[in-house]
């Protein structure tokens, strides 16, 4: 009933899926885009995700942390005004469902060419900023980069790594990250913010 009432496309059209089939691979060396495959790159999502859209890094600039948050460059993939943009201007998100989910992009692309998939280089727009030892943060750039994230997670398994004391660069790398966001929460709190947690419930 949601779907009828919101009118939420179920399916793409022959055209959009012929378009979606023809469109490139991203390849290294792309006019425009910083090499950033050297950073240790990684993703956190749900065991079940499918359309990996985001990736972490930490890293070091003469002794400052620097912390990168990638989202992948879909605009790289999907020209203006054509029969794919129309389409996911349409859905405007991947709608999730207890059964299954309506994407915003064909799968070929969402789910394969623009999907941050662990040892495949992918186009990115890349936020970089340094997060000194009371948790301000000073940005130091944004640019269009290409990344291959070395390890997917899931959340279960990033909760294991933080508990772990293994010295696996991911799981080194995820534990600084987890200190500097505690670093970053307290700060938070003390300028007044308000912290609401709960249990995230998720129906099949």
């Amino acid at each position: 009933l949601s779907i009828l009432r919101h009118q939420i496309p179920t399916r793409f059209s022959a055209e959009v899926l012929q378009a979606a089939a023809k469109v490139p691979e991203f390849m290294l060396g792309q006019a425009g885009y910083t090499d950033l495959t050297s950073l240790l790159t990684f993703t956190i999502d749900d065991a079940d995700t499918t359309e990996i859209d985001d990736a972490l890094s930490i890293s070091e600039d003469n002794g400052q942390i620097v912390v990168g948050v990638h989202i992948t460059d879909a605009g790289f993939f999907i020209p203006p005004d054509e029969a794919i943009d129309r389409a996911a201007l349409n859905r405007g998100a991947t709608v999730y469902l207890p059964r299954g989910k309506l994407p915003m992009l064909p799968p070929v692309l969402g789910e394969d060419k623009a999907s941050l998939v662990a040892g495949t280089v992918r186009p990115t727009l890349s936020f970089f900023a340094k997060v000194d030892v009371t948790g301000h943060l000073h940005p130091e750039k944004i640019c269009r980069g290409a990344i291959q994230v070395g390890r997917r997670l899931s959340y279960a398994e990033a909760d294991a790594l933080l508990r772990s004391d293994e010295t696996d660069p991911y799981a080194v790398a995820l534990r600084r990250l987890d200190q500097l966001a505690q670093v970053r929460k307290a700060l938070r709190v003390s300028q007044g913010a308000i912290v609401i947690e709960g249990e995230e419930v998720k129906v099949k």
